[in-house]
C-alpha cells in the first residue's frame, strides 16, 4: 500500500538536519502526485428524543432512525464509522 507524505515538510526537515542538498530537494518536488483525502473516523451515536430511536454521525450529525445502524461509512460526509472518534473527525 502507499504510503503519502507531506514533500515541503520532508524537504523542510531534511534542509534543517542537513541531510538533503537542492538537487535531493528538487528531486523529491517533481515526483508525481497523488489526488488524496484524509480519512475522518467517526461512531454512531444513539439518541432517543421520542418514540423514534436515531442515530447520528460524530462527524457531521446527519441523523439515520434505524433499530442499528449498519453502515461502515457515513453516507453524507464519508466518515469511516470504526469509532475512532478523537483522531481524525471533522
Amino acid at each position: 500500500m502507499a504510503k503519502y507524505i507531506d514533500a515541503e515538510s520532508l524537504i523542510a526537515e531534511l534542509k534543517s538536519a542537513g541531510a538533503i542538498c537542492d538537487f535531493g530537494a528538487f528531486l523529491i518536488e517533481r515526483q508525481p502526485t497523488a489526488d488524496v483525502q484524509e480519512v475522518k473516523h467517526g461512531r454512531w451515536i444513539k439518541e432517543k428524543p421520542s418514540a423514534l430511536v436515531h442515530w447520528h454521525c460524530s462527524v457531521c450529525g446527519d441523523c439515520y432512525y434505524l433499530d442499528e445502524p449498519n453502515a461502515e461509512y457515513c453516507p453524507r460526509c464519508g466518515a469511516k464509522m470504526d469509532g475512532k472518534d478523537g483522531e481524525s473527525d471533522g
